[in-house]
């Protein structure tokens, strides 16, 4: 791991880590154009040994600090993502007819290297959506892409600062995003 120390970067190492988990991804495509989807992971990831870890900016302890026992950063307990959609032609309309939905769910995550626990990514779910219509021999397509349209406000990464006590920084993922493709094949 390398970790801002208040004056240069530093790389340590853990002694050990145990990681264990279970993957799954399964999908059901009907003959009536639905298509239903789901994967993901249930993840345990701990340190079995990490007695030489950067300390928080907020410990009065001297350096290094013990995360032995604690989970790796950014590797959540659940991550899961469910699919839904929809293709046909409603009412003999002269084109396909395109709606998707997506539902991603992620754990609580720790962002920060030192495991703080103000720079953590909140459990949560964020939704996607798909919108388009498209000719019966795919030669043209317009389609709707919406990501995170409930603008759910999470944390893309965070650290704190260890020159500064109680300093923190970092980002967050966009609001809701649209963008639209239009396709056309000669």
């Amino acid at each position: 791991m390398s970790t801002f120390n208040g004056v240069a970067y530093v790389v340590e190492n853990a002694a050990s880590a145990e990681i264990y988990g279970l993957e799954y991804e399964g999908m059901l495509m009907t003959p009536y154009g639905i298509l239903l989807g789901l994967n993901g992971a249930l993840t345990h990831a701990e340190y079995s040994e990490f007695n030489r870890a950067a300390c928080t900016a907020e410990d009065t302890r001297p350096p290094p600090c013990d995360l032995t026992g604690r989970r790796l950063r950014l590797v959540p307990d659940v991550k899961a993502t469910f699919t839904a959609g929809w293709e046909g032609a409603p009412f003999n309309w002269p084109f396909l007819t395109r709606i998707g939905v997506t539902a991603s769910y992620t754990s609580e995550v720790a962002l920060a290297t030192d495991l703080d626990p103000i720079d953590v990514r909140v459990a949560g779910t964020t939704y996607g959506v798909q919108l388009g219509i498209k000719s019966h021999d795919d030669t043209w397509h317009v389609t709707l892409f919406g990501d995170n349209v409930t603008g759910r406000q999470s944390l893309a990464a965070a650290q704190d600062s260890p020159g500064f006590r109680g300093t923190h920084f970092g980002g967050a993922y966009l609001d809701a995003t649209y963008e639209i493709e239009l396709g056309y094949r000669f």
